[in-house]
């Protein structure tokens, strides 16, 4: 089994149920920089897909996501606001879903553009 585990602005992975670890802090696409990992999200249905949130101030860096167990990343922060980024979620089908000091945004699987999730939930900070 793949797991992950994060600390500070450094991420691991064991593909071996936790016997052994390899950082993967330093691959193609990780943000660097000063900033620490707040959450992290794997697809329910392919452990290969997890999106990573990263907090901080910094405009246009607040999740990325990785499609191969994290040796690759692309920042899809797209439209989000520049407030921090607390917390994720992925969904089944690809879609993706953070809590910010703002509330909750939502990206659909093959979308580019983040939309507010509110359904009944309050605008508030979402840990």
């Amino acid at each position: 089994s793949r797991f992950y585990a994060a600390q500070g602005n450094k991420l691991y992975r064991s593909d071996n149920a936790a016997d052994s670890w390899t950082d993967i802090s330093d691959r193609s696409g990780f943000p660097s920089g000063t900033f620490f990992i707040t959450d992290l999200a794997v697809s329910p249905t392919n452990s290969g897909l997890l999106y990573m949130t990263v907090g901080g101030y910094v405009s246009g860096t607040k999740i990325y996501q990785s499609n191969n167990g994290g040796e690759t990343w692309v920042n899809i922060s797209g439209n989000l606001a520049n407030v921090a980024t607390i917390s994720v979620a992925a969904g089944a089908s690809g879609s993706v879903y953070v809590g910010n000091e703002l509330g909750v945004f939502y990206r659909p699987g093959n979308g580019n553009d983040w939309l507010p999730f509110y359904n009944g939930l309050p605008k508030c900070p979402v840990y």
